[in-house]
C-alpha cells in the first residue's frame, strides 16, 4: 500500500512539473501533444485584467513536491518563472485517471538572471491525470484558482490552466500555461 501511494504521488508530482525553458536544454521534449485549454476570457473595459500564456517543465523532487521553471507572457512582457507544486491528496479513479488536490507557488522574475522576484502567486488546484496509450505517460489538465498574490500580483484574483503531459518513466513534466488575472 505504501509503495502504491508513493508511486501515485510520484506520478502526480511529476505531472505537475510544468515549467522551464532552462530545463529544455537538457531534456528532449515533444511539442506534438499540446492542446491549450478551452477556457474563455472575458473582455476588460477597465483594463484591470490580463490574459497570459506560457510554457513550463519540471521534475518530481520528493513524493509530494514538484519543482520547475518556465516563462509567462502577459501584456507583451515575458517573465521567467520558478514554481513549486505541493501535492495535497491523490484519488485514483476506476478508469485509471488520477485526481489530485494540489497547490502552486509561482515566483515571477523580470528575466532569468534577475536575483529577486517581482511578484508571486499562490493557487489551490484540481488536477486530472489521464493515462495515454504509452505506459507510464499521462496527459494532464489542471485548473488553478489564485488564492494569494504579492508584488505585481498583490490583490490579484483569477485562474491558471495547465495542459500538458507527464512521463512517469522519466519523471519529466511539461505543459502549456494559460492565465487570466484581475486586480481586485
Amino acid at each position: 500500500m505504501n509503495k502504491l501511494r508513493f508511486s501515485i504521488n510520484f506520478l502526480l508530482i511529476v505531472i505537475m512539473l510544468v515549467f522551464g525553458p532552462a530545463t529544455f536544454a537538457n531534456n528532449k521534449t515533444s511539442n506534438n501533444f499540446y492542446t491549450p485549454s478551452n477556457i474563455s476570457f472575458h473582455g476588460d473595459k477597465d483594463n484591470k485584467c490580463q490574459e497570459g500564456s506560457g510554457f513550463g517543465s519540471g521534475f518530481l523532487v520528493n513524493p509530494t513536491t514538484v519543482e520547475g521553471s518556465g516563462f509567462m507572457t502577459m501584456k507583451n512582457k515575458t517573465y521567467s518563472i520558478k514554481i513549486k507544486v505541493t501535492i495535497l491528496s491523490t484519488t485514483p479513479q476506476p478508469d485509471g485517471r488520477l485526481i489530485l488536490s494540489t497547490s502552486h507557488y509561482i515566483e515571477y522574475y523580470p528575466n532569468k538572471n534577475a536575483p529577486k522576484a517581482i511578484g508571486t502567486l499562490t493557487t489551490q488546484d484540481v488536477a486530472v491525470f489521464t493515462p495515454t496509450t504509452n505506459p507510464g505517460v499521462y496527459s494532464l489538465h489542471t485548473d488553478a484558482t489564485i488564492t494569494n498574490g504579492t508584488g505585481i500580483f498583490k490583490h490579484d484574483t483569477g485562474t491558471l490552466v495547465f495542459d500538458g503531459q507527464a512521463n512517469f518513466n522519466t519523471g519529466f513534466i511539461e505543459a502549456v500555461i494559460n492565465s487570466y488575472t484581475c486586480k481586485d
